[in-house]
C-alpha cells in the first residue's frame, strides 16, 4: 500500500528544473522506497555502503540506503549528472563540490519520512520529526528552547503541548541547519512562533534585528504524526513541493 502522502505533495515533474527564486522539498516514505532499494544502494558510493552495513539493526540500515540513494538520485536529477562529489563545511553541513557548488540541499529523516530540499544559491535547512508526546516535555524545552517558547509551551495542557513544541523543534532545527554553523548558534538564542495554526516565522534572533525579515520559515502537512519545517534565505520564492516514488498515487 503507498504512503498517504497530504494533497500538497505533487508528482515530481518530467524534468527537473531550479531557478533562482526556486525551492523544491521532496518527501520520500520508506515503505514506498523499498522496492527499489537495491537500485537505490547501487547508487551509494563505497563509503556510503560501508557505512550503511555498520548499522546494526536492517530497519536502520534500509533507512540509511534510502536517503542516501534518493539524496543522490535528486542531485542527478537537477544537475544533469551522477558525476558529483560532496564536501562538509567546518560545522559538518554538506554541500557540493565545485562545479557544482550553486545547487544548496538539505536532508532530514524520521522513521519511515525523509524530506530533501533544494534551492539555488541561497541557504535552506529542512527538518522533519515524528511526534513523541513523550519527548514533548517543559523540562526538555525549558533545557533547548528559548525562555519565551519555553513560557509559552507551559501554557498547554499535556494533550496540546506536543504539536506546539514539535512546531517550535522542527522550525528551531530547520533555521540551525540552514544557517550551517552549527551549534554555535544556540537553539536558545533565537525564537519562533509554535502556537498550533499561527504562521511559522523567526520572532527574534539574537541582536540580528533584521534576521526574521531576511529569512522564510515555512511548515508543511506530512501527515498527523509528523511535523515538519524548512528555512531559507529570502522572501516570496516560489514553492514547490513533490512526492519521491515510481507510484506515488
Amino acid at each position: 500500500m503507498a504512503w498517504p502522502f497530504p494533497p500538497t505533495w505533487k508528482s515530481a515533474p518530467a524534468q527537473f528544473s531550479i531557478g533562482e527564486n526556486d525551492v523544491h522539498l521532496w518527501l520520500a516514505a520508506v515503505p514506498d522506497c523499498m522496492p527499489d532499494l537495491p537500485r537505490l544502494r547501487a547508487l551509494l558510493n563505497t563509503e556510503e555502503r560501508e557505512r550503511a552495513d555498520r548499522f546494526h539493526f536492517q530497519r536502520d540500515r534500509d533507512r540509511y540506503v534510502m536517503g542516501r540513494g534518493v539524496l543522490r538520485e535528486l542531485l542527478a536529477g537537477y544537475l544533469g549528472t551522477s558525476e558529483f562529489a560532496f564536501a562538509l563545511n567546518k560545522f559538518g553541513k554538506p554541500s557540493l563540490q565545485p562545479p557544482h557548488e550553486e545547487l544548496q540541499f538539505n536532508v532530514s529523516h524520521s522513521r519511515d519520512l525523509a524530506l530533501f530540499g533544494f534551492t539555488r544559491a541561497r541557504d535552506i535547512g529542512v527538518d522533519v520529526e515524528w511526534i513523541r508526546p513523550d519527548f514533548a516535555t517543559l523540562e526538555i524545552a525549558e533545557r533547548f528552547f528559548a525562555p519565551d517558547e519555553a513560557n509559552l509551551l507551559g501554557e498547554y495542557s499535556e494533550t496540546e503541548r506536543p504539536l506546539a513544541f514539535f512546531n517550535c523543534w522542527t522550525r528551531k532545527e530547520a533555521y540551525i541547519k540552514a544557517r550551517g554553523i552549527g551549534l554555535s548558534l544556540g537553539l536558545s538564542t533565537f525564537s519562533v512562533t509554535l502556537k498550533p495554526g499561527e504562521p511559522p516565522a523567526l520572532v527574534r534572533v539574537g541582536n540580528d534585528s533584521e534576521a526574521p525579515n531576511r529569512w522564510t520559515l515555512l511548515d508543511f502537512d506530512v501527515g498527523a504524526e509528523y511535523r515538519a519545517a524548512a528555512a531559507f534565505e529570502g522572501r516570496e520564492c516560489a514553492i514547490s513541493c513533490y512526492r519521491w516514488g515510481r507510484n506515488p498515487s
